[in-house]
């Protein structure tokens, strides 16, 4: 070997005072700072996931309730739809309990209660809405007639204003509850006016269909 000429292993060898040489340390420091680089890196990446993790998991977190809540409130509802139905069956029992206890009935129903009553006399007045009537022994009564009254004059169907002055009448009629008036039922009334007999023919007329004598 050459004098002034090193082998390659000279690169690696140590200095006479132990230092060692300046690119092994150059070395040794940029493995270091990438080293430090990729470990921050990975740091800050595990946070961020972290991150989301977190976020996704209150999300999580906030649908069960939100859906507790909404099953909380229907269950209320329902309990106190239950218990007002319980209120009801109560109040339904008790009454059904008391003696002599009835049940409501519409208006329309206690208006037709009354029992129909009779009355036989002869009109003073007639018209489409009411009846005036006098009977014997009787104050007079006056009727009123509605479109359900059923009115026959001479057994024929008709109105209450065909019903002349004086004809005979016999009538049933209720107490309306409501107005107090007695309202007619049935109307049956016939006519004085009896139909006129032919008026007997003159000295010297012969009547219809009679022949005079021959000559």
């Amino acid at each position: 070997m050459a004098r002034g000429r090193r082998s390659p292993s000279s690169f690696w060898d140590v200095h006479g005072d132990g230092r060692r040489p300046m690119r092994f340390r150059a070395g040794w420091l940029l493995a270091g700072a990438a080293a430090l680089m990729l470990g921050t890196a990975c740091e800050e990446r595990d946070r961020g996931t972290q991150g989301q993790a977190s976020g996704q998991s209150a999300v999580n977190d906030q649908v069960p309730q939100a859906q507790q809540e909404a099953q909380r409130k229907q269950s209320d509802a329902l309990a106190q739809q239950n218990q007002q139905a319980r209120q009801q069956s109560e109040q339904l029992r008790q009454q059904a309990q008391q003696p002599g206890a009835v049940a409501p009935e519409p208006q329309g129903a206690q208006a037709q209660q009354g029992s129909e009553q009779q009355i036989v006399g002869e009109v003073l007045s007639a018209n489409d809405d009411e009846l005036l009537l006098s009977s014997q022994g009787e104050p007079q009564l006056r009727l009123q007639v509605s479109p359900q009254t059923q009115v026959m004059v001479d057994g024929r169907q008709a109105s209450a204003g065909e019903i002349q002055e004086g004809s005979q009448v016999r009538a049933s009629y209720r107490t309306d509850e409501q107005s107090g008036e007695p309202q007619a039922v049935r109307i049956e009334a016939t006519s004085q006016v009896q139909p006129t007999a032919p008026a007997a023919p003159e000295s010297g007329q012969s009547t219809p269909g009679s022949q005079q004598p021959t000559q």
